[in-house]
C-alpha cells in the first residue's frame, strides 16, 4: 500500500486496486465495520460491474462518472442511490490527489446528485390501528409492531434478540440491527447480525408496551 501512495509509481494504479486498498487501509480505522461492508459491497457490484478491474485510476473522466450515473437513472433507481456511490467515487478521488496518486481529479467536474427533501408523513391513531389489524396474521406483524410502538428502524426491529426482551420488568434493550453485505464469494447480498449501532444514543432501553407483551 505504501508504495501505491509514492506519485511516481502510481501511473498503473487500476481504479479496482486503489478504492480496495483505501477502504481496506484507510478508511477501515475510520468507520464501522458495518460501514466498510457497505462501501465494499458498493465497490464489489456496480462499480466494479461498470468500470471493471482494469480501468486505470488515472483515466477515468467525468464523462465515465456521468455515464455510470446515467446506469441508475436508465433504471429508475432513486437519485439517493447515486448519491451513495458519489460519496464513496468523492472520498476516494479525494485522497488520491491527497496522496498524489493521481495529477487531477475527476470528480471535481462532477456534480453532486440534487436529493429532494424528503416530506414526513404519519399514520394517525384511526390508520395505525387498521394497519396493525390488517397485518395482524401476518409474518412480520411483529417488526410492524415494534416499529408502530416504540419507532424502531427495520434493521433494528429485525435484530432484535430474545435475550434483550426482559418480560418480568417490561423492558426492551436495542442493541443489534441486521445489515446487508456484498458477499464477493457467493456474489450475493446477505444479511447479518449486528452490534454496531448507528450512533451510541441507538442503544438504548424501552418500555414495552402491554399490546406488545401479549
Amino acid at each position: 500500500y505504501e508504495e501505491m501512495c509514492q506519485g511516481a509509481n502510481s501511473s498503473g494504479i487500476t481504479l479496482y486496486q486503489f478504492f480496495d486498498n483505501w477502504l481496506t487501509n484507510v478508511k477501515s480505522a475510520q468507520l464501522q465495520p458495518s460501514t466498510i461492508r457497505s462501501y465494499r459491497s458498493l465497490l464489489e457490484r456496480k462499480i466494479v460491474k461498470y468500470f471493471g478491474k482494469k480501468k486505470k485510476l488515472a483515466d477515468v473522466t467525468p464523462a465515465d462518472i456521468m455515464g455510470f450515473y446515467a446506469t441508475f437513472r436508465k433504471d429508475n433507481l432513486k437519485e439517493t442511490t447515486v448519491l451513495h456511490y458519489h460519496n464513496i467515487l468523492h472520498g476516494g478521488y479525494k485522497y488520491a490527489m491527497k496522496q498524489e496518486i493521481i495529477d487531477k481529479n475527476p470528480m471535481d467536474k462532477v456534480d453532486r446528485p440534487s436529493i429532494k427533501k424528503f416530506r414526513t408523513t404519519y399514520y394517525n391513531e384511526e390508520e395505525l390501528k387498521q394497519l396493525l389489524a390488517l397485518a395482524q396474521d401476518d409474518q412480520i406483524y411483529v417488526v410492524i409492531a415494534l416499529s408502530a410502538y416504540l419507532g424502531l428502524r427495520r434493521s433494528e426491529a429485525l435484530g432484535l434478540m430474545w435475550d434483550c426482551v426482559d418480560f418480568e420488568r417490561n423492558l426492551i434493550r436495542i442493541e443489534h440491527k441486521v445489515v446487508e453485505y456484498y458477499n464477493p464469494k457467493t456474489k450475493a447480498s446477505e444479511l447479518m447480525i449486528s452490534d454496531e449501532l448507528k450512533t451510541e444514543t441507538s442503544r438504548r432501553t424501552l418500555p414495552m408496551p402491554q399490546a406488545l407483551k401479549v
